[in-house]
């Protein structure tokens, strides 16, 4: 009888403890925990996203500054929008993009304003003209270089873009903490008004 008894208690105490439960879990305290469960999930990923954005950055920094690029001193003859990078170490990637255009410049110079490709089939066909070589060279390693120059520039806006996203998502997340945070609080004063 006692063993009985006791059951029916457990029993009717749990029934009224999920019933307390059912009764403070409003689909608004739901949405609520939902979006702050997905607000805290955002803060990780935004920390990768700055982490892999500055590691770019840096990287790219760190490779050009170990080339020793600079800037000629004289850069009258140079675009208008160029010459205010005169004298400076090619060190970040908007510099590597202003020194690829300086070189671009000078290869069009160079072959006339003709691609790698038409000056290559010209050199080839005449073979003894010094001055087509000369261009093919030219045309050659300039382009190289302003192929790696531009890869650069690539690098250093995708980790730039990375630390903007990092940015987007950190107020992101604490938008729908914030959000959340109101929503479960809304349902559960909502619940005590009603009782």
């Amino acid at each position: 009888m006692y063993a009985t008894l006791m059951r029916y208690c457990w029993i009717n105490t749990e029934v009224t403890r999920v019933s307390a439960i059912q009764r403070s879990l409003t689909p608004w305290n739901v949405v609520g925990i939902v979006l702050i469960v997905l607000g805290v999930g955002l803060f990780p990923l935004a920390i990768a996203a700055y982490v892999s954005g500055d590691y770019a950055r840096n990287y790219v920094a760190n490779e050009l500054k170990a080339q020793r690029i600079f800037f000629p001193t004289d850069m009258s003859k140079e675009p208008e929008a160029l010459r205010s990078f005169a004298g400076q170490a090619v060190d970040t990637g908007p510099e590597a993009r202003a020194f690829a255009t300086m070189i671009q410049g000078h290869i069009a110079q160079a072959t006339g304003g003709r691609t790698f490709s038409e000056v290559s089939s010209a050199a080839r066909q005449n073979s003894n003209d010094q001055s087509l070589q000369e261009a093919r060279r030219i045309a050659l390693e300039g382009n190289t270089i302003y192929g790696m120059l531009q890869n650069a520039y690539a690098g250093w806006l995708a980790g730039s873009i990375a630390r903007g996203a990092a940015l987007g998502l950190s107020l992101l997340g604490l938008l729908l903490v914030l959000i959340g945070g109101k929503l479960a609080r809304s349902g559960q004063s909502a619940q005590s008004i009603s009782q």
